[in-house]
Order: C-alpha cells, then sequence, then structure tokens
C-alpha cells in the first residue's frame, strides 16, 4: 500500500469570518512518489490550496495532516526541512548570482553552530547539474530568460532536499519547449528521488499527459483521483463552466475547447 504524505480531512477555509468560505469540507490524500496536480477554474481556491498544504495558513475548520501529525502543531523551520514550496514568479530583482539563489535551499538545513559543509555543496552542485542550470550559475539571476529562472528555482527546491515540492504555475509564463522541459523534468524527479510533487496548473494537456493523480477544484469542493478518472471532458466542462473536447493521437491525450 502507498503511503500517504499528506491526508486532508473536512477543510473548510475563509480569509476572514466576514468572508464567505473559499474551500468547503474538502477531504483528500497525496500519496508518496506521486506527481499529483490540482486544477480548477479562476477564483476556485487552488494556490490557497497549495499555501495550506505548505502550512502558511490553517484552515477554520477541519485538519491536515503530514505523515500523520497535524500540520499547525509543525514548527515553521521544521516543516522548511521536509517541504519545498515554488512561488508563481520568482522575484526578478535578486541581485545575486544564480548559485547564491539555488544555494538559499539550503538554509534550512544549517544552524548557527554546525552546518556540514561537504554536503551542502555536494547537494547544491547535484541540484544545479539535474535543472540544467550550472552552465550558467554564475550569471545574475535578474538577466535570466523566464524558462532559466524557473528551472533555477525549481533548483533550490530541490537542494531544500525535501520529500515534497509544492509548485504554483510553474510553467504560466512560458513557451511550448520550456513548458514540456520544465514539466519532463519535474517527472523525472518523481521517479528517480521517490518525492512527491504537487503543482496547481491551467493547462488541460500538461496535466492529462504529466500528472498521476489529479485534484479538481469544483463548487468550494474537490473532485480528486487518478488521472484517467478526473480528466474526462463532461466532469471538466462542469467545473470549467465551458465546453470542453478530447482526442487521441500517438499515444497522448489532447484537449481542446
Amino acid at each position: 500500500m502507498t503511503e500517504e504524505i499528506y491526508k486532508v480531512e473536512k477543510l473548510f477555509f475563509e480569509w476572514n469570518k466576514n468572508s464567505n468560505y473559499i474551500l468547503e469540507n474538502v477531504s483528500f490524500s497525496i500519496k508518496k512518489g506521486a506527481f499529483t496536480m490540482i486544477i480548477g477554474k479562476n477564483g476556485s481556491g487552488k494556490t490557497t490550496l497549495l499555501k495550506l498544504l505548505a502550512n502558511f495558513f490553517h484552515p477554520g475548520h477541519g485538519k491536515i495532516y503530514f505523515y500523520g501529525k497535524e500540520t499547525k502543531s509543525i514548527k515553521r523551520g521544521d516543516f522548511a526541512k521536509q517541504v519545498a514550496y515554488v512561488a508563481q514568479n520568482p522575484d526578478e530583482k535578486i541581485p545575486i548570482t544564480v548559485k547564491e539563489v539555488v544555494n538559499l535551499g539550503n538554509f534550512p538545513n544549517q544552524t548557527f553552530f554546525h552546518s556540514n559543509d561537504r554536503e551542502l555543496n555536494k547537494r547544491l552542485i547535484e541540484s544545479l547539474e539535474i535543472t540544467e542550470t550550472i552552465d550558467f550559475q554564475d550569471r545574475f539571476f535578474p538577466s535570466l530568460s523566464g524558462g532559466e529562472k524557473q528551472k533555477v528555482m525549481i533548483a533550490r527546491a530541490l537542494c531544500q532536499n525535501t520529500s515534497v515540492i509544492l509548485l504554483d504555475e510553474p510553467t504560466s509564463s512560458l513557451d511550448i519547449k520550456n513548458k514540456v522541459e520544465i514539466m519532463k523534468l519535474l517527472q523525472s524527479f518523481v521517479k528517480k528521488k521517490n518525492i512527491s510533487l504537487v503543482l496547481v496548473s491551467h493547462n488541460l494537456n500538461l496535466v492529462s499527459n504529466f500528472a498521476d493523480e489529479v485534484i479538481l477544484l469544483h463548487n468550494k469542493n474537490v473532485i480528486y483521483g487518478n488521472n484517467k478518472m478526473i480528466m474526462k471532458p463532461n466532469q471538466l466542462q462542469k467545473a470549467f463552466e465551458t465546453e470542453i473536447s478530447m482526442i487521441k493521437h500517438k499515444n497522448k491525450t489532447i484537449f481542446f475547447y
């Protein structure tokens, strides 16, 4: 039986007591070593749900468990050693080199009294090599293209050496070539390192061809299951409130609308 990383039980979330719930009675689990993708129309709560999983804030009602322990009881520093978060738009004004940005991933594993410099440096170099960013490690981050910046932020997350990486639309502003490159890169992490990836996306074709599990947000709740179970035109049409069709081509699923 596949181990559960996250277990979400009857989660409700609102920004304040005077607002309506963004998420209502949400329950699902995330498996170890799975590539899970979150989809839904604009305003459905995708980023909010990802940030709840990142332990940035807590549900108003219900519980989120991480390896069987309620997330709100886990200290931020301890949580950062186990979960990495990649935001949607990297800060383009960071006046430091690529290598220095990636090395920030080592910060949760350093202490004032002791750090294993050899081990941390090895992790840094490995992250640069895996993401193919080592060739421009000495360039300043603001000088990079959008695709290069996303690879650097993913490298930083890898350097953090966690069992889970959460990503908020890492391909949203990229061209087709870079979208596919980054998705293939992420998919390879899951297989080689047996880590769990949770990614928010608007691109149904990327989801259908890369995700193992899908969380579909609809009417403030979720429909959760494996790729084939969730990525069905009739189900997607209801959630996105628009006509969606599907064809098969060369063993790939293609959605158009």
